[in-house]
């Protein structure tokens, strides 16, 4: 897997993610805010594909196709966001799990767009089958405002 470990700020070295959850799980220095199931996760939450996910898509291409080609190392300030949201995804994932059979959470779905390329993969965080509603959680400091719609130019169906 490209990416090998966490800058560490305190110790002014990058670690891998082993050596990063060892230290927070042994009392990491006073400056350090991480513990040792927070690493974890975070470590958890970045994994390797073969398809592209839209994510990327929309993202910058020159850095997906780095980050796929060569080692890399984050600062683990830029996997906290995310690993807050796979808290909320976990939520979903069990609220589904508790019977609903018209919900699905957190499954990917990919779809084959060029026959000489790999797919490409979304996995929205919650499927109302019966609605036909797709929610996607993005983690700020605010409560979730207005649900955004979108509407066809051509024939104005909500999309």
């Amino acid at each position: 897997m490209p990416f090998s470990g966490y800058i560490c700020k305190i110790k002014n070295e990058v670690v891998s993610p082993a050596e990063c959850e060892r230290c927070a799980r042994r009392g990491a220095p006073a400056a350090c805010p991480l513990t040792a199931p927070v690493v974890s996760g975070m470590s958890l939450g970045i994994r390797s594909r073969d398809d592209f996910t839209c994510t990327e898509l929309l993202g910058c291409l020159r850095q997906v196709r780095l980050k796929r080609e060569h080692e890399y190392y984050l600062d683990p300030k830029e996997l906290y966001w995310a690993f807050r949201g796979q808290l909320l995804h976990d939520v979903a994932q069990r609220w589904v799990r508790r019977g609903d059979e018209d919900a699905v959470a957190e499954r990917r779905f990919s779809a084959r767009v060029f026959l000489d390329a790999p797919p490409i993969s979304g996995q929205p965080d919650l499927v109302y089958k019966d609605r036909g509603h797709v929610v996607d959680y993005k983690t700020s400091r605010r409560l979730p405002g207005m649900w955004k719609t979108y509407r066809c130019r051509k024939c104005g169906e909500v999309m």
